[in-house]
């Protein structure tokens, strides 16, 4: 729901930059709440990590907001919610695009290390374990029966391609960038057609 109906307030990114985070000016402040992505539909992180944990604790679900940095460097805020007594990372914000959707949908700690660098002030340090994400079973493209391993998914990627002209799906999420243009040039021989695309964590987008 957060991901159709709002988008990310880049102007108020901009001013947070500008003030080098310390803080922002008044006209941007609901960018900055739940307010912003719940009534006006757009907002930064923080925006859409505080609406994702009202609408989680409406829903009943446990969840709690983390904040650390993206790609270890961009200050950022995300969610874990808990699910059948497991806790996985959910980050709507970047779940929240076209070209790679919902590649940090229910990840484990481990699938997201790197990208989602935790700053373990987000609770006091001697409740951090109490919210590790260990699990994998509930992440998104293992629930749509969309994640295949380096040896299968070139063909699946194929069969989609052949299909509809596109095709995006899941593999190891320590792919790099030899290993994508490999699986994008088999796809390619196997559906016989050209292709263009992108990949990110392990979601592969190819497009006709």
């Amino acid at each position: 729901w957060l991901c159709k109906n709002a988008v990310y307030d880049n102007d108020a990114l901009a001013n947070a930059e500008k003030y080098s985070f310390t803080k922002v000016d008044e006209s941007f402040y609901d960018s900055f709440t739940a307010y912003g992505i719940l009534l006006d539909g757009v907002g930064v992180c923080a925006s859409y990590s505080a609406a994702y944990k009202l609408l989680a604790d409406a829903a009943g679900l446990n969840s709690v907001v983390v904040t650390g940095y993206l790609d270890g460097s961009v200050p950022h805020a995300w969610n874990k919610v808990q699910l059948d007594n497991q806790w996985y990372v959910v980050d709507a914000t970047n779940n929240d695009n076209d070209v790679i959707s919902n590649a940090l949908l229910n990840l484990s700690d481990t699938e997201a290390e790197g990208t989602l660098v935790e700053d373990d002030r987000f609770v006091m340090n001697g409740s951090v374990s109490d919210y590790r994400a260990q699990e994998t079973k509930e992440e998104y493209y293992r629930v749509t029966n969309r994640y295949f391993d380096k040896q299968q998914i070139a063909e699946k990627l194929a069969e989609n391609l052949t299909e509809s002209g596109s095709a995006m799906l899941r593999t190891n999420y320590d792919i790099n960038d030899e290993e994508f243009y490999q699986i994008a040039q088999d796809a390619a021989n196997l559906s016989d057609k050209s292709v263009n695309g992108f990949y990110w964590m392990g979601v592969i987008n190819l497009q006709e």
